[in-house]
């Protein structure tokens, strides 16, 4: 099910008035992806239900201006 960020547009307009940056993948133009298998491969500080929680040794550098967002490893 693919869900339009403008469904929870209170939820968005409650983040963005915080300047909280965000991003969204959708997968349903090819714009970005999420590379779920090498997610997979790191290891688990800890695992829920519907939450798996990994951390990195090295940073993983995220910049945003607010219009666009670069993200590197």
């Amino acid at each position: 099910m693919e869900v339009d960020p403008s469904q929870g547009s209170h939820f968005f307009h409650n983040i963005t008035s915080f300047r909280i940056s965000y991003f969204t993948v959708n997968s349903m133009t090819k714009d970005g992806f999420v590379d779920w298998q090498w997610l997979r491969t790191n290891p688990a500080v800890e695992e829920r239900c519907y939450v798996r929680h990994i951390r990195w040794i090295s940073r993983l550098l995220r910049k945003s201006t607010g219009t666009e967002t670069r993200e590197s490893f």
